[in-house]
């Protein structure tokens, strides 16, 4: 068991014009957070016998929280009106910590005269003040405490040593993350999901060792899926799953290695996540972030 102690403060301001805030007279809004708190930490495990343990895990967490970009409620583009929907006249200043209480049984199993392992874990976690994007139907959003959220799901990992050169891995897991209480103002209901999560992932990779002329050839295929998740853009909607595939082949000394390498080899295009990194979106132009294509190419290391 253990516990750790955080305090944290922290002040700024944004200072804006232009045509986007409807005014050309620069404006300043100050905004500040602090908060200070415990995380506790318990875990118990048990050794089965000197190939299995069991264990459970109860521990807490907190992120900060920060200050908001002021959102203009005067001007062309002022959003007062969608503000006032949610029954505010002002987008927050600043929003709280967000705390999460999380809950684990799981085991860890060697197999197979060592040749097999297999980790699996079950979880719950019980998320209060759940920070998240709050988008505007005037293109402006902000970032809030939305309500509390109740996350379940479970992890299965397992590594396999098919012979002296071949070792197969295998992970996956699942999630169902929604929204347990909603806050007042936030336009949100009880039982939405949470955004950004994905449903479920899975990564399979195989690996071939075997010495080759006094060094290690080495080549490696893998495999990623992630599930379709919801996110906020301008709207919100929900980005696809996707399977990305990549691939190494090398050789291996103490020291140095060499691979030539392809990552994303079938050229997918994937939709990782709502971008608002450049820009405001609008409804006629909705930024996503996708993935690198497929990229060929020669990596060398060398560790002294």
């Amino acid at each position: 068991m253990g516990a750790r102690h955080y305090s944290y403060s922290q002040d700024g301001f944004v200072t804006q014009s232009g045509i986007a805030v409807g005014s050309d007279t620069p404006s300043t809004a100050y905004t500040s957070a602090k908060n200070s708190g415990i995380n506790p930490k318990f875990t118990l495990s048990y050794d089965l016998d000197s190939n299995l343990l069991l264990y459970g895990t109860a521990a807490k967490g907190f992120r900060p929280g920060s200050g908001n970009t002021p959102v203009p409620t005067t001007g062309s583009d002022s959003c007062l009106a969608d503000l006032q929907a949610l029954g505010k006249t002002n987008a927050p200043n600043q929003y709280d910590p967000d705390t999460v209480w999380s809950y684990e049984l799981g085991e860890k199993a060697t197999l197979l005269d060592r040749r097999l392992t297999l980790d699996a874990d079950v979880y719950y976690e019980r998320w209060s003040k759940v920070q998240q994007q709050v988008q505007l139907a005037c293109g402006f959003g902000y970032i809030d405490n939305v309500g509390s959220a109740g996350v379940r799901g479970g992890e299965v990992e397992l590594k396999f040593k098919l012979s002296p050169s071949w070792t197969f891995s295998q992970a996956g897991g699942y999630t169902h993350a929604t929204l347990s209480s909603a806050a007042v103002g936030t336009g949100l209901t009880v039982g939405a999901k949470l955004l950004n999560v994905p449903d479920y992932s899975l990564s399979t990779s195989i690996i071939y060792t075997h010495p080759f002329g006094g060094y290690d050839l080495i080549a490696r295929a893998s495999n990623v899926i992630v599930g379709s998740q919801p996110v906020q853009s301008y709207f919100l909607e929900t980005l696809p799953g996707y399977d990305i595939a990549n691939a190494r082949i090398g050789l291996a000394a103490d020291h140095w290695s060499v691979y030539l390498f392809v990552n994303n080899l079938a050229d997918r295009q994937a939709e990782l996540s709502a971008a608002h990194n450049y820009a405001l979106n609008i409804p006629s132009l909705d930024r996503i972030a996708t993935n690198q294509p497929r990229t060929t190419g020669v990596s060398l290391e060398y560790k002294h």
